[in-house]
C-alpha cells in the first residue's frame, strides 16, 4: 500500500522539516492541503540568522518574523560577517513579544547591543538556553558584571548557558553569593579561583566544560585560599566535568575532584612547563578509585621544555601507565616526544587512547607505543580540527610501510604544512591512509612548499569542500589558475575563500579570482593601499553575484581607511544599493555585509 506524504506520522514530518529552513518549508509544504498547512502553522521554528545575506535577513523580517513570532522557539543573531545585524533586528523587533522562545544566541554583540536584550529577555517566560560569544577580552570587559548579575540569577528558567569568554572570573568572582538555576554550563576560559566560585555559585549544576583553559591566579595555596576552597560547597549534582588547566598546581585539581563526588565522566588536559606531578601514575589511580561513579576518564597531558638528561626519569613516570589498573579498564595511553622548533624547546604529550580533544597536531615524530589494529581507528574520533606536518618524502615512505598508524576519521578542519617539497607519488596515498577526506570542509594552506599537484590530490578526495584559505603562497595560486583541471574541481565548491599575502591583489589578480570561484558566499584578502580597494571592489561586486560578505585587510600599517566615507565611497564605485559596511577601531580592516 502506498502511504501519502501528508499521511506520515507528524513526528516525522517534523523530523523532515528540521533540515530545511523555514522559508524553504514555508514555499515547499504551505497551502498544499490542510493537513500540512496545519503541520508548518504548529512547527516550532529556529531561526539562525548568522552567515546569510542582507537580502535574505531583509526577507525573513518582512515576511517571516512579524507572523511567526508565536512559533520561534529558537534565534540566532550575529555581528559576524553580518556587519550590525543585532543593532538592525532590535531597530525593528521587541525581543520581549517572542514568548516562546527557549533558546537565545548572540555572536559579537556590542555592549549597548547586550545591554538592551538583557532587559528583554530577563521578561521571557520560556528562556532555557542563552549563548553569548566574544572573540576577544576588550569586548567582554566593556559589558561588566552589574549586566550579568541578572542573568544568572533573575532568569529562573535558565538551564543551559553557554559563555565564550577569555576572563570568566571578572564577572564570577565580582557577584554576590548567589544560587543559579543552570545546569549546563559551558564557558571558555577562567582561573582557579573562579572555577570554585562556579561550584559555589551553581549548585544544581550537572555539567560544567571549560573549553580554553583554566589558568593559575592563585601562586600557592595562601591561609585564606585554602580555607575558601575547603568550605566550597560540594557539587553534588555534577556528572560531567570537561577541563583544561594550564600551569595550575596538581595540589587544586585533587581539592576539585573531592567536591564533585558524583562524577560519571572527567575529561582532564594539563598543558604547561611545569607539571611533572601530574605525570604521577598513583595519583590518577587515587582519583579514579575515588569516584565510585566514573565510567568514563579522558586524560590529556603536554609538559613544555623537557630537559633531555630528564627523559629516563619521564620515560619511567609515562611507563607507569601501562599497569593492570588501566588495562584491566580498558584505558590505554599514548605518549610522544615532539620538537617544538618555534620555542626550540622538546616537549612530551601524553593522553589516553581516545583522544579528548576536537583539536589535534602532528608537529611531533612517530608514536612511541604501537597502536593494536583494534584502536587506531577509534583513536582520533573526536579530532575536528587537524594540524598535519609533513616533514619529507622519507617520513611519507615510511609511514605507509607501518601496519598501524593514526587515522582521522572525522576532520572537517584541515591544515596542512610541509618542512620542504615532498613527493607526488606517495602524497596521495599518504594522505588517504590517515584522514577520511571526505568529511574535510575546510582546508587550510599555510606555508610557500605546496603546489597545485598536492592541492589537486586533495580536492578531488574532498567532495563536501567548501573553503579553502591560502597564506603567503603567491605562487601555488599562480599553479592553481594554470591548471584546468583543478579550476573545474574548484569552481562549483569553494563558497568561502580567504587569501592572504604580501603582494598586491591587481585588478587582473582580482578577476581571475573572480572567474576561478564563482560561488563565493565570502572572501578575505588583504590589500597594500586603500586606493586599491577601490579599483577591486567594484570587479568583486559585478562578479561574484552570490557574495554576502567582503573583507579587507591593509597589509601596510602605515595606511589606513580613517578619512574614507566608507558607506559613500562604495555607493559611488558600485551598484550596490543594500549594503551595510563597518571599519575596525584601527581601521585597517573592512567588512561589508551584502
Amino acid at each position: 500500500m502506498v502511504t501519502r506524504f501528508e499521511q506520515l506520522a507528524s513526528e516525522t514530518l517534523y523530523e523532515i522539516f528540521s533540515y530545511l529552513s523555514f522559508p524553504n518549508v514555508l514555499t515547499s509544504f504551505s497551502n498544499l492541503n490542510s493537513t500540512l498547512t496545519s503541520l508548518v502553522n504548529a512547527h516550532h521554528i529556529w531561526i539562525n540568522l548568522s552567515n546569510i545575506s542582507l537580502t535574505t535577513f531583509d526577507y525573513y523580517c518582512r515576511h517571516i518574523l512579524p507572523s511567526r513570532r508565536e512559533q520561534i522557539h529558537g534565534l540566532t543573531l550575529s555581528n559576524e560577517q553580518t556587519v550590525s545585524e543585532i543593532t538592525l533586528f532590535i531597530s525593528i523587533f521587541y525581543l520581549i513579544r517572542f514568548t516562546k522562545l527557549r533558546s537565545l544566541t548572540l555572536i559579537e554583540p556590542t555592549q549597548d547591543e547586550f545591554q538592551h536584550i538583557t532587559t528583554t529577555i530577563l521578561k521571557l517566560p520560556q528562556l532555557r538556553h542563552l549563548s553569548v560569544t566574544w572573540n576577544d577580552d576588550h569586548k567582554f570587559r566593556q559589558i561588566g558584571p552589574t549586566i550579568f548579575k541578572p542573568i544568572l540569577l533573575e532568569i529562573r528558567t535558565l538551564k543551559s548557558c553557554e559563555l565564550s569568554f577569555l576572563d570568566t572570573a571578572y564577572f564570577l568572582s565580582s557577584v554576590e553569593q548567589m544560587s543559579s538555576t543552570i545546569q549546563y554550563l559551558t564557558i571558555h576560559r577562567c582561573d582557579i579561583d573562579c572555577l570554585f566560585h562556579v561550584l559555589d555559585y551553581f549548585p544544581q549544576l550537572k555539567s560544567l566544560s571549560i573549553q580554553d583553559r583554566v589558568t593559575a591566579a592563585i601562586k600557592g595555596l595562601t591561609d585564606d585560599a585554602y580555607k575558601r576552597i575547603k568550605e566550597t560547597t560540594p557539587a553534588s549534582s555534577l556528572t560531567c566535568l570537561k577541563i583544561r588547566v594550564f600551569n595550575v598546581e596538581y595540589l587544586f585539581i585533587e581539592f576539585l575532584i573531592e567536591k564533585c563526588p558524583k562524577l560519571k565522566k572527567l575529561a582532564f588536559s594539563f598543558v604547561g612547563d611545569s607539571g611533572l606531578d601530574f605525570l604521577d601514575n598513583d595519583r590518577w589511580e587515587w582519583i579514579v578509585q575515588s569516584l565510585s561513579f566514573l565510567s568514563v576518564f579522558q586524560l590529556y597531558i603536554e609538559i613544555w621544555d623537557i630537559i633531555e638528561s630528564e627523559m629516563e626519569y619521564l620515560n619511567y613516570m609515562v611507563d607507569r601507565f601501562q599497569d593492570q589498573f588501566w588495562t584491566s579498564r580498558g584505558i590505554y595511553f599514548i605518549y610522544d616526544y615532539y620538537h617544538d622548533t618555534t620555542a626550540n624547546q622538546l616537549n612530551l604529550i601524553v593522553y589516553t587512547q581516545i583522544y579528548p580533544d576536537i583539536d589535534f597536531s602532528t608537529q611531533w615524530g612517530q608514536l612511541r607505543l604501537p597502536l593494536s589494529p583494534l584502536t587506531t581507528r577509534t583513536t582520533y574520533v573526536n579530532v575536528k580540527t587537524l594540524t598535519l606536518l609533513i616533514l619529507n618524502t622519507q617520513q611519507m615512505v615510511d609511514e605507509l610501510k607501518q601496519l598501524n598508524s593514526r587515522y582521522y576519521p572525522n576532520v572537517e578542519k584541515l591544515t596542512i604544512k610541509f618542512e620542504k617539497t615532498s613527493g607526488l607519488h606517495q602524497f596521495g596515498s599518504y594522505i588517504d591512509k590517515l584522514i577520511r577526506l571526505s568529511n574535510i570542509k575546510h582546508l587550510n594552506i599555510v606555508d610557500r612548499c605546496h603546489s597545485s599537484a598536492t592541492l589537486f590530490e586533495i580536492v578531488r578526495r574532498s567532495p563536501r569542500l567548501c573553503t579553502l584559505t591560502i597564506i603567503q603562497n603567491q605562487k601555488l595560486l599562480k599553479q592553481i589558475f594554470e591548471n584546468k583541471l583543478l579550476c573545474l574541481y574548484l569552481k562549483p565548491m569553494i563558497q568561502n575563500l580567504n587569501i592572504m599575502y604580501s603582494s598586491r591583489m591587481t585588478v587582473d589578480l582580482c578577476e581571475t579570482i573572480c572567474n576561478t570561484f564563482v560561488n563565493l558566499y565570502s572572501f578575505s584578502t588583504s590589500i597594500d593601499l586603500p586606493d586599491d580597494f577601490e579599483d577591486v571592489i567594484p570587479l568583486v561586486v559585478k562578479k561574484l553575484t552570490k557574495l554576502k560578505y567582503f573583507h579587507v585587510l591593509l597589509n601596510e600599517d602605515r595606511y589606513n581607511f580613517q578619512h574614507k566615507d566608507m558607506d559613500k565611497w562604495i555607493k559611488s564605485v558600485t551598484s550596490l544599493k543594500n549594503f551595510r559596511v563597518t571599519v575596525s577601531e584601527d581601521y585597517r580592516t573592512a567588512h561589508i555585509w551584502i
